[in-house]
């Protein structure tokens, strides 16, 4: 998979993002987009879906240290972007074929 570096941080020019999924929606594209793939997962604080993305992220086999997740937290965060180079609990992805790239 192509990468390009993103402060200082080699991650995969295609990424999957979760915005406005929920529930096993959420988990089935993430573990979809796994299955497939997938190693770049787009977050933001907002989705609050973490607990379920986290969930398939653990099921799918695919050990953290090969994926990357940037987070993005709300507007009253003292945080404006953080850069992780793996998934957490403020991890968000979505089905690929509603990648957010």
């Amino acid at each position: 998979m192509h990468v390009k570096p993103v402060q200082g941080v080699e991650v995969p020019a295609l990424g999957c993002g979760t915005f406005q999924l929920s529930g096993s929606q959420c988990e089935r594209g993430v573990a979809h987009a796994l299955s497939v793939g997938y190693r770049h997962l787009d977050t933001a604080q907002a989705y609050e879906n973490e607990d379920r993305v986290g969930a398939a992220v653990a099921a799918s086999g695919v050990p953290r240290e090969e994926t990357s997740s940037p987070r993005s937290y709300g507007p009253r965060s003292s945080r404006a972007t953080a850069w992780a180079p793996r998934p957490t609990r403020a991890c968000a992805t979505s089905t690929p074929t509603r990648s957010t790239c």
